[in-house]
């Protein structure tokens, strides 16, 4: 029997934000497009709900906003594969897997250009792909210092209730957070920020 399952996933919703301190192009170090923008399949997610132990067929849909971008349709063939099946076109990736150390074990995609073993395979015009066939890049790798002190700001505002456009500070503390926690860091969400203006001035 075959059960159909519906898993959708939404992407670009984490994209970069734009508009605070230090946003802009001429920011940036490269044209690279990101992994965290891409497109993608995870294996460990599709390990995760049961369906790499077939008798199920997986229909997945990427969304930008709330407008649908792809959608495939997925199964495990009988040589242990999966079948991705999208408009007129079909593709099939291999699987193999690893020994754990505490037992069990790991699937890993093999990429159809390179047949690297890899977790996570990416959207392109020649189908799924790793990510070094791909051409990708983590924002990380191509973060200038001013965009690397910007996540950092980012990272400790949201933990202080700050607005991401770092800009407004924070008023109130969040609750059930100690005081003494608080006041931490707020103090480092300051000099981070300082570190910022000292940064954006200088490139000017």
């Amino acid at each position: 029997m075959i059960i159909m399952i519906k898993l959708v996933i939404k992407i670009n919703d984490l994209g970069k934000i734009m508009g605070g301190l230090g946003s802009g192009r001429h920011f940036e170090r490269s044209n690279r497009p990101y992994v965290e923008h891409s497109q993608r399949l995870c294996i460990s997610d599709l390990n995760r709900d049961g369906f790499l132990m077939g008798n199920c067929s997986l229909l997945i849909k990427w969304y930008s906003g709330d407008n649908v971008q792809r959608e495939a349709e997925l199964s495990v063939s009988d040589d242990g594969s999966v079948i991705v099946c999208f408009g007129d076109h079909q593709l099939n990736v291999g699987l193999t897997t690893t020994e754990c150390h505490f037992g069990g074990y790991r699937y890993w995609w093999l990429c159809p250009l390179c047949e690297r073993r890899c977790g996570v395979v990416y959207w392109e015009e020649s189908g799924l792909v790793c990510q070094q066939c791909a051409g990708l890049a983590y924002k990380s790798e191509n973060e200038s210092d001013i965009e690397r002190l910007r996540r950092k700001i980012r990272k400790v505002g949201r933990k202080i209730g700050a607005p991401d456009n770092l800009i407004e500070a924070p008023t109130v503390k969040p609750k059930y957070m100690r005081a003494r926690t608080y006041v931490q860091l707020l103090q480092k969400y300051e000099i981070l920020k300082g570190r910022l203006y000292s940064s954006i001035e200088g490139f000017l």
